[in-house]
């Protein structure tokens, strides 16, 4: 969240704002403003005052918000603003779009502020980073896909084979079952021969791109990125509750070996899944994480942090 404060005015203003853009945000109903606050310090009292929101490109819907008074010396803070991205031009987008947010203060036929914001505009594949709502990495883990459904025969054959039975019962069985079914899907992944894709240098910056389901099976590549959010949309399919964890330069896939959730998304605290599930990883059998320094992929258990 970018903190834009002018205040070498008699109508200072702040404006609160998100400078990156993606479908995500959009499909999500992320707010791209979170807070406008109008100063009047003109000297004399205000009315029907009307905030008027642009982009040049159009990577919002116009829209003006009205405040009908402030009085001198007051200060009014506004939530809720109701600004949309448009739809149509972030499904549309193949790279990334630079252009500026704009706003304009009137007050009856007196312009008290005008300024535009430095914003850009991702296409529909590219993530946000780390520093802008991390928790929509979910929302590139996409279960539903063609290819997803296919790999889940997969799983079942390779559950069958291993254990006689091909059911994918997510929670309703024991740890053990889950473990297998975890160990089904690592293999039926590991037989679409994936090769390793070194992460950009820029890992965790706005702007990154993920490959989906569909793409990676497509060209057989991925980065650690890629195939965690794949694991993470198969364990889903699977009715499990998957884990991506981060670190600088890479990510680890983990999955819950029992019907539970970590309390908040995101966690920056290493130490908050030990506080979960307890002290004795290796007993209960709690967690599982799968790594992908190399390839083949390799299983963890007990968990092992990095």
């Amino acid at each position: 969240m970018e903190m834009n404060q002018q205040q070498d005015h008699k109508f200072p203003v702040e404006l609160a704002y998100v400078p990156f853009f993606n479908l995500a945000l959009q499909q999500n109903a992320v707010p791209v403003i979170n807070e406008l606050k109008l100063k009047n310090h003109t000297g004399h009292d205000l009315k029907n005052i009307e905030c008027i929101f642009s982009a040049k490109p159009a990577l919002i819907l116009p829209k003006t918000v009205s405040v009908e008074s402030l009085k001198n010396g007051e200060e009014l803070p506004i939530h809720d603003l109701g600004i949309e991205l448009d739809y149509e031009l972030l499904v549309s987008l193949s790279e990334a779009l630079k252009g500026k947010l704009e706003l304009e203060i009137r007050s009856d036929a007196e312009v008290l502020y005008s300024n535009s914001y430095d914003v850009e505009a991702f296409a529909a594949d590219q993530w946000l980073g780390l520093e802008v709502m991390p928790e929509l990495l979910a929302a590139f883990v996409t279960p539903n896909l063609d290819v997803v459904a296919q790999l889940q025969t997969v799983v079942a054959a390779e559950l069958k084979k291993a254990t006689g039975s091909p059911n994918i019962q997510g929670y309703q069985a024991d740890k053990n079952r889950v473990y297998e079914i975890c160990s089904a899907v690592y293999r039926a992944i590991h037989s679409w021969g994936i090769h390793y894709s070194n992460p950009p240098s820029s890992f965790g910056s706005a702007g990154q791109r993920i490959r989906l389901a569909d793409a990676i099976y497509q060209y057989r590549l991925g980065t650690c990125l890629d195939t965690s959010i794949l694991f993470a949309s198969v364990l889903e399919q699977c009715g499990l509750h998957p884990v991506i964890m981060l670190q600088a330069g890479h990510a680890y896939i983990g999955c819950h070996l029992s019907e539970r959730y970590f309390p908040d998304i995101p966690m920056d605290d290493l130490q908050c899944p030990f506080r979960t599930v307890g002290n004795a990883f290796a007993a209960s059998r709690a967690f599982l994480l799968i790594d992908f320094d190399d390839f083949p992929f390799h299983l963890h258990l007990p968990v092992k942090f990095h």
